[in-house]
């Protein structure tokens, strides 16, 4: 009776688990995201004019964004960084994490619409191996040929007003 009860009950504790891990990566990717945005600002000034301040526009640059992101990330997530200038990005695996690698893709938009001047769309794919918690699904999953991954994807507009 026990082991059918367990039986039941180990895949509910394993789903509850993938989505506490679903929304951790989330909030990762947000908070990454938005220490990145606020580190990687540079300004520029479009106009040949020195005098003429108020033409200075700031972007974001995205080395500085992809570094400050992958600082942020690793240290919410408690994993080493391996590769932040290459794309995708690579983590270390530890206990709760298998290997992660991120992809952060940054379009800058610099047409001469006022409008859309500055404004950024940052795309961010996150994909990490799942580690089972319950001894069952330990034990299908090692016997088993398939990968089940975590895949988490964000876009983010990002906009700085002068």
């Amino acid at each position: 009776m026990a082991i059918l009860a367990a039986a039941f009950i180990q895949p509910l504790i394993e789903v509850s688990n993938v989505l506490k891990e679903k929304v951790t990566l989330g909030a990762a990717i947000m908070n990454s995201c938005r220490a990145a945005r606020n580190n990687a600002l540079t300004s520029v000034n479009y106009y040949s004019s020195d005098r003429n301040m108020g033409d200075l526009n700031a972007f974001i640059d995205e080395g500085e964004f992809r570094r400050f992101f992958a600082e942020a990330f690793s240290e919410t997530l408690g994993v080493g960084i391996i590769d932040s200038a290459a794309n995708p990005m690579e983590f270390e695996a530890s206990e709760r994490w298998g290997a992660i690698t991120v992809d952060v893709r940054l379009d800058y938009d610099e047409s001469g619409d006022f409008e859309n001047r500055g404004r950024s769309t940052a795309t961010v794919e996150v994909e990490t191996p799942y580690v089972f918690r319950t001894s069952l699904l330990q034990k299908a999953s090692a016997s088993s040929e398939v990968a089940y991954n975590i895949t988490e994807t964000r876009v983010f507009s990002v906009q700085i007003i002068n």
